[in-house]
């Protein structure tokens, strides 16, 4: 395959090594190995801000699971409705999870 066309990119000393490294290891010439990459490998971008969110949620379930420790340590007694809160909250935050790693994955509908 005739290719004309040249594309120039810039890196540091250190990602050079790497590249150098990984295209030896891979027994191809930096330009086939970057071609390659650049060409082949799944590239993930994921959405900093939904991750902050359902990171603040499993915080927020993880303080719920520590208020009702404290009270059943302390009175002895679990409430059902606590439980029954906690595992609607637990519930929502899987779909949200599932919903969101299949997005990700690209395996989702959305």
């Amino acid at each position: 395959m005739n290719r004309e066309k040249f594309i120039k990119f810039r890196v540091n000393g250190e990602e050079e090594t790497k590249i150098k490294e990984r295209a030896e290891k891979a027994k191809m010439n930096i330009s086939t190995f970057v071609r390659n990459c650049a060409l082949n490998d799944k590239i993930t971008v994921c959405d900093s801000a939904e991750i902050y969110r359902l990171n603040s949620s499993l915080r927020a379930i993880g303080r719920n699971i520590n208020q009702i420790a404290t009270v059943a340590n302390s009175t002895s007694q679990i409430y059902s409705g606590d439980i029954s809160s906690l595992h609607e909250q637990f519930e929502k935050i899987s779909e949200s999870v599932l919903k969101y790693t299949k997005s990700v994955s690209g395996n989702g509908d959305s």
